[in-house]
Parts: C-alpha cells; sequence; structure tokens
C-alpha cells in the first residue's frame, strides 16, 4: 500500500479535490472484497504526473500510459486535454502522450507539441542508457532534476513552490531530527546537509540502492 499527502510534491500540480475523485471512483475486487480505487481519468492523470515527476526513468509506466490512454474512446480526448489544463496536469499529459505514441504508435490521437516531444526524447534516451539522474547522488544529477522539473512546471506560479521546496526538504527532517521549537532553522541547515549528501554520496546513513 503507497500512501502519498498529495499526488505531487507541487500542490498546482495534480490539484484535484478529494470529493471529487470519489465521486468519480471506481471499484476493483481485491481478495473477495470491493476496494474503491481512481477512476480511469484520474488514474490517468497521476500515472502521467507521476511518469513526468520521476522523468520516466522506468518504461513499465509508459507501459502503463499506452494502456490508459489505449482505452480512452476517441471522442473523449478532448474532455482529458481539457481536465489535464484545469487540473494543472496538462505537461505531464504532453510528455506522457509523446512518449506513448513512441513506444505505440497511436496510443494517443493527439501529437505533442515541440517541447514535449525533446522531453520525451531525453527522457527515452536516459533510460535507455541507464542514465536517469536518480539513484545517483552528485552535484550533476541534482541539477539535472531541477532542470528537469522547472521544465515541466504547469505554470509560473508554481515556481514558488519549487523555491519553498528547496528551502524545506522531507530529507532533511528524516536526517535530522530537531525539537519542535526549532523547525525554523532548517532551512539554515539545508546547504550543509545538501552538501554532505554530495560529499558522501548517501542521504545519512543511507545509500541509494542499499
Amino acid at each position: 500500500l503507497d500512501i502519498h499527502w498529495r499526488f505531487d510534491r507541487l500542490p498546482q500540480i495534480a490539484n484535484i479535490e478529494f470529493d471529487a475523485l470519489w465521486e468519480r471512483r471506481s471499484y476493483v475486487t481485491l481478495a473477495g472484497q470491493s476496494v474503491a480505487t481512481l477512476g480511469a481519468l484520474d488514474a490517468l492523470m497521476v500515472t502521467c504526473v507521476h511518469g513526468t515527476k520521476e522523468q520516466w526513468r522506468q518504461w513499465r509506466w509508459v507501459v502503463d500510459a499506452v494502456r490508459q490512454m489505449r482505452a480512452v474512446p476517441q471522442g473523449d480526448w478532448n474532455t482529458v486535454r481539457e481536465y489535464a489544463r484545469a487540473t494543472g496536469c496538462e505537461e505531464g499529459l504532453a510528455v506522457a502522450v509523446a512518449l506513448a505514441n513512441k513506444m505505440v504508435p497511436g496510443s494517443s490521437p493527439f501529437a505533442a507539441g515541440t517541447r514535449a516531444t525533446q522531453l520525451a526524447d531525453q527522457a527515452w534516451n536516459q533510460a535507455a542508457n541507464n542514465d536517469s539522474p536518480f539513484g545517483d547522488i552528485s552535484r550533476k544529477k541534482q541539477i539535472e532534476r531541477l532542470q528537469w522539473m522547472l521544465r515541466t512546471l504547469p505554470s509560473a506560479r508554481s515556481a514558488g513552490s519549487v523555491a519553498y521546496r528547496v528551502g524545506w526538504a522531507n530529507l532533511d527532517l528524516a536526517e535530522v531530527q530537531l525539537p519542535r521549537e526549532l523547525i525554523w532553522a532548517y532551512p539554515l541547515l539545508r546547504p550543509y546537509l545538501w552538501n554532505r549528501r554530495l560529499r558522501s554520496g548517501s542521504y545519512g546513513g543511507h545509500r541509494p540502492g542499499g
């Protein structure tokens, strides 16, 4: 069971109210029990934003996107695009469409724009060469991840959320536990902790993949 506070770390991406998600829910049967899960449209959006956030480094996520897109009736694609735009998922959808059509032509009737296609090509090539900027803690990879995040933002407004996230990170809280009254000091510790990770190649005492 994978539990998250949000579908994406930035509030502008996948900005969907729970009540709306619940109203569109579908059900699956697990061990003889009927369990509520995301409806088809919301599940597609989650695949798109999650894959794009993680730079599509695993092709199984592209396979998920292909399967979900091929299940969308041709006449519903304008609704899909409008919903993606309204919920901050448009950039993720565009990159996902480019990748899905690259893997299985015709997965979506839409053609991705030039920028989304370039991003998709970058993600595809990095996955093929096992060169995705994940799993390796280095200055170069950290900068690559930040660049990718900035290039896939849904709006200029969301850049403020990126700046806030740069100052506050869950990793910092996990590595150094400050008392509640010193929570304000985490942004001051951020440069030290970030540089320590770069020098040691690990998050605290944990190395990627270890």
